[in-house]
């Protein structure tokens, strides 16, 4: 089965999560294919902002390679950025050949020249500086991919310093490489993303998670769950939609009412995703919150509704009562 050629809604359906409703949604039903191919466009946008419009990225295809052939291939010259995201869906590598680093560092400086140097390596402090900012373009392009389907975060961005160890993963897991270029005189300019064939697969299973059976990524024999590690939670207070007018006109000391109950307990989303109700307090003098309910996957939570307002905005009163986490 080739994952490039299914669309997150028909992965989701293979990890049991078939009546999840964002299914439904355009973002869902492309095929991953067609996804990597959307990343030729944010690409440019990303880079124009440092560069100017000149400099015009193509998708040139993707293929798979092994692990074990990865580090083969890699070892000879280490020029790797590897990639940590929030939520950790595993490793990306990110390979920026020096041609083509050289050729944006040189952009950036100001020399619109095509012509860089082959074993480019920036050695100023200018010229790191602006790689670094040039990769971090890139790789929020590539995070930008991701948007509508799970909100995926750059956590981290480092040149992979030493040869790729071999106990990484199996050698014959297979990676996806993504190759975008740009044609410069004579030669063509290839900047690379490079990770597991089930990476896709990790952030499909977080975004609809709540309408996965327990162990349903494992048991599809499309991917194991997301790895342990840190996990974003967040307590939402209130949802609401205010006009631009009142907006515009707020003011440090304004108060904002709510139309949610002091009451009403919060949502509490792990990963962007609602799994809890909660009551807000303190602990030690610290806040706190109180899981009171573990939600229904297949109920969608409705205490924090957005409320329409005609002026006013959801937020929860500025004193209330405090109870023990």
């Amino acid at each position: 089965m080739d994952h490039n050629d299914l669309s997150p809604a028909e992965i989701a359906s293979l990890l049991g999560a078939a009546r999840c409703p964002q299914l439904t949604k355009p973002p869902f039903q492309r095929s991953l294919g067609e996804t990597y191919r959307q990343l030729a466009d944010h690409l440019p946008a990303g880079l124009a902002r440092l560069l100017g419009d000149d400099l015009h990225l193509r998708w040139r295809g993707s293929t798979t390679i092994s692990y074990g052939e990865f580090v083969l291939r890699h070892t000879a010259q280490p020029r790797l950025l590897r990639a940590t995201t929030a939520p950790d869906l595993g490793p990306l590598f990110l390979d920026v050949p020096p041609p083509f680093l050289g050729l944006l560092v040189a952009r950036m400086l100001g020399n619109r020249a095509s012509r860089t140097r082959e074993d480019f390596q920036p050695t100023s402090q200018i010229e790191q500086r602006l790689a670094g900012q040039a990769c971090r373009q890139i790789a929020a392009a590539f995070c930008q991919m991701w948007r509508e389907i799970l909100p995926v975060h750059l956590a981290d961005l480092q040149p992979q310093q030493h040869p790729l160890p071999p106990r990484e993963m199996a050698a014959d897991t297979p990676l996806v490489v993504l190759r975008y270029g740009c044609r410069r005189e004579e030669n063509e300019l290839v900047l690379r993303w490079i990770f597991p064939q089930g990476w896709p697969v990790r952030v499909i299973h977080t975004a609809v998670a709540p309408y996965c059976p327990a162990g349903a990524a494992s048991a599809s024999g499309l991917a194991h769950p997301p790895p342990a590690g840190p996990h974003e939670i967040v307590a939402q207070l209130a949802e609401t939609r205010v006009p631009t007018a009142k907006l515009v006109e707020l003011q440090v000391g304004d108060i904002l009412h709510t139309g949610k109950d002091v009451d009403q307990p919060l949502t509490v989303r792990v990963d962007g995703v609602p799994r809890f109700l909660a009551h807000l307090g303190k602990v030690a003098q610290r806040k706190a919150i109180e899981i009171v309910q573990v939600l229904d996957p297949q109920t969608p939570p409705t205490a924090d509704s957005p409320h329409p307002a005609d002026g006013s905005a959801s937020a929860p009163p500025a004193a209330g009562p405090h109870r023990p986490a």
